[in-house]
């Protein structure tokens, strides 16, 4: 599996490639371009982010992904 999905409340609101060409080519068009060796690790930590104001989490299911 190469792809990533995102569901809120059990509605699927994203699906994205993890790795591979696809991944590439967005990286490349992103701020993220010059980072060195960004969305290269296949394994790793996990963060999640938020922007300025109220955040909250519930429920997060991580699977691994091979």
């Amino acid at each position: 599996m190469n792809e990533g999905v995102v569901k809120h409340n059990g509605i699927e609101i994203n699906r994205f490639p993890i790795y591979g060409p696809e991944w590439d080519k967005m990286v490349s068009e992103s701020k993220f371009a010059m980072w060195e060796g960004f969305g290269k690790f296949r394994t790793g930590k996990i963060c999640l982010q938020d922007h300025p104001g109220i955040v909250s989490f519930k429920n997060i299911r991580i699977r691994m992904l091979y």
